[in-house]
């Protein structure tokens, strides 16, 4: 993806993947592994759960996380 690609670019992407390679490894974690389509299943219940916390639509909006990596 260039740097400069929309969000919308990022989304068209990410679901040709799932529909290219459901099956492969998307994520590695050396504890887990998920595959395209485990992760994009995943990121939907996430988004759904999101939207219902906030009582309203997400779509077009930007989500921020923090998280521990170390």
């Amino acid at each position: 993806m260039p740097p400069d690609a929309r969000p919308a670019d990022l989304v068209r992407h990410f679901d040709s993947c799932v529909e290219l390679y459901s099956e492969r490894v998307a994520v590695d974690s050396g504890a887990e592994t998920w595959t395209y389509r485990q992760l994009a299943d995943r990121s939907r219940r996430l988004a759904a759960r999101l939207a219902a916390q906030a009582g309203r639509p997400l779509a077009g909006e930007r989500i921020a996380f923090c998280v521990d990596l170390g």
